[in-house]
């Protein structure tokens, strides 16, 4: 096993914030009003965030055959393992948004057939089934809990109102970092390499996960199959079902363990770690 591997244990993984269960439950209650808000505004209920789907698309995931120990946890352990999964895939923002317009894409894997112990023990012991999360970028702007509320509450306050919800991101200190998603290349959804952004534990260890597009075809929508302003503005839901009536998707799920603590924050998500390491 590699030395210098933190464990999920180690209390300096997660320092105390203040007000904790305070500050969760306020994003909770944004969370519910936003969606109340959607729901009246369509008549259909809808997450709070990554609102518009783009696709859902059915798959398998393999378990590499003899990984070390140290990769070997949770549903990896089992080793040449197939699980069968599915993938949503949507745009981020809390309302039905032009993919014509820049922003962060998103897509949530749920892999079935999982065996285990869970945080959610009662649903995931009665579905056996394990979420991933993944954006395509590897930082994400809400970096802490106390910057999600304030954000939450800004988009929350200014749910109808683009223009105004910009110009009070733009009077924030860390507004470089609110809108750096605006710069995210806009292209074919099969050719991001998707990122956890966040960091999680992994069995005994702390990681971030991330899908890396593999196949060739995928590799080149990236210059191919880009958004303009004069592409539909439901181009993102087009090109997949174009593009899974004649091919498969192929991509490596990688792990980065969390080596130091120093240079791989676990708490602040705007801090990317060094993938060359």
């Amino acid at each position: 096993m590699p030395e210098t591997l933190i464990s999920w244990v180690d209390p300096k993984v997660e320092p105390e914030v203040a007000n904790e269960p305070d500050l969760i439950q306020k994003v909770c209650e944004i969370i519910n009003r936003v969606q109340q808000r959607n729901s009246s505004h369509h008549r259909h209920g809808f997450r709070d965030t990554h609102v518009k789907t783009q696709a859902i698309v059915k798959g398998s995931m393999v378990v590499e055959k003899d990984l070390p120990p140290h990769l070997s946890q949770g549903l990896f352990s089992r080793t040449g393992q197939t699980y069968p999964l599915a993938i949503r895939y949507a745009n981020e923002p809390s309302f039905l948004q032009d993919d014509r317009a820049p922003g962060p894409r998103g897509c949530g894997m749920k892999v079935f057939d999982v065996d285990g112990g869970s945080f959610l023990d009662s649903a995931c012991r009665r579905t056996k089934t394990q979420d991933f999360t993944f954006k395509n970028a590897p930082l994400l702007e809400l970096p802490d809990l106390p910057t999600t509320l304030e954000i939450f509450t800004i988009r929350e306050r200014n749910f109808d109102d683009p223009d105004n919800l910009k110009a009070e991101l733009s009077k924030r200190k860390d507004k470089d970092l609110q809108f750096a998603p605006a710069g995210l290349h806009n292209h074919h959804f099969m050719a991001y390499t998707m990122y956890s952004q966040s960091a999680y534990r992994y069995g005994d260890y702390v990681a971030k996960y991330a899908m890396f597009p593999t196949s060739r075809l995928q590799q080149e929508l990236a210059a191919q199959a880009k958004i303009t302003d004069d592409s539909d503005p439901d181009q993102h839901s087009l090109w997949p079902r174009e593009y899974f009536h004649q091919h498969d998707a192929t991509f490596d799920f990688g792990i980065q363990l969390c080596r130091g603590l120093d240079e791989q924050s676990v708490e602040d998500c705007s801090k990317t770690w060094d993938e060359g390491k």
